[in-house]
């Protein structure tokens, strides 16, 4: 079930409180023992989902007006806090969850609205990290539409971006790695 709403989640544009839910429902879904970074957890994302949810009413309010960096840069430094601090306490849809929010809901419109390329390292890093999670990782029969191909390509791209050569050279290796035919035939008809 987890693995459907993942993908559900990547080719469907849901609502920030539809997300958080979603977060929530994963929560639940956990055996861990650590109840205070459970907490804790619970909390940042629920501090960046209200932030996202305030950004997005406020771009709708003014008549679609692109929001400015720094409606970007506080959601995001409270994911990045979650991520790095409690990134082995997730479970696989949350991580799933705060990487895809991260690249698709904060990172790639900064970088489209801001054209800045000092946002690219953290991107390429995030896309990265999104293609080689498991919810992503899985479903890779058309790499052009896959979140795995998906994130790859943005993942070369901000690469390229950032002149990060090792991570040009890793992604393509992944790229290849995944874009090989695969050793059975196809039935003839």
């Amino acid at each position: 079930l987890s693995q459907k709403i993942a993908l559900l989640v990547h080719h469907e544009a849901l609502a920030m409180r539809d997300k958080a839910e979603v977060f929530l429902y994963a929560t639940r879904l956990e055996d861990d023992d650590n109840t205070e970074a459970t907490e804790e957890i619970t909390k940042l994302w629920t501090e960046a989902m209200q932030l996202a949810d305030q950004r997005d009413q406020t771009q709708q309010s003014s008549m679609n007006q692109e929001p400015q960096a720094t409606d970007w840069e506080a959601e995001l430094a409270i994911l990045a806090q979650l991520w790095t601090q409690h990134h082995s306490h997730l479970s696989l849809l949350q991580a799933f969850l705060v990487l895809h929010h991260v690249l698709y809901g904060i990172l790639v419109p900064l970088i489209n609205n801001t054209k800045d390329n000092q946002y690219a390292p953290a991107a390429a890093g995030y896309a990265e990290a999104l293609a080689l999670s498991p919810y992503c990782n899985q479903d890779h029969e058309d790499m052009n539409t896959t979140c795995l191909g998906q994130s790859l390509a943005l993942a070369l791209q901000f690469y390229q971006q950032a002149e990060d050569v090792n991570g040009i050279r890793r992604i393509q290796e992944l790229q290849a790695q995944h874009t090989q035919p695969s050793s059975s035939s196809e039935p003839e008809l």
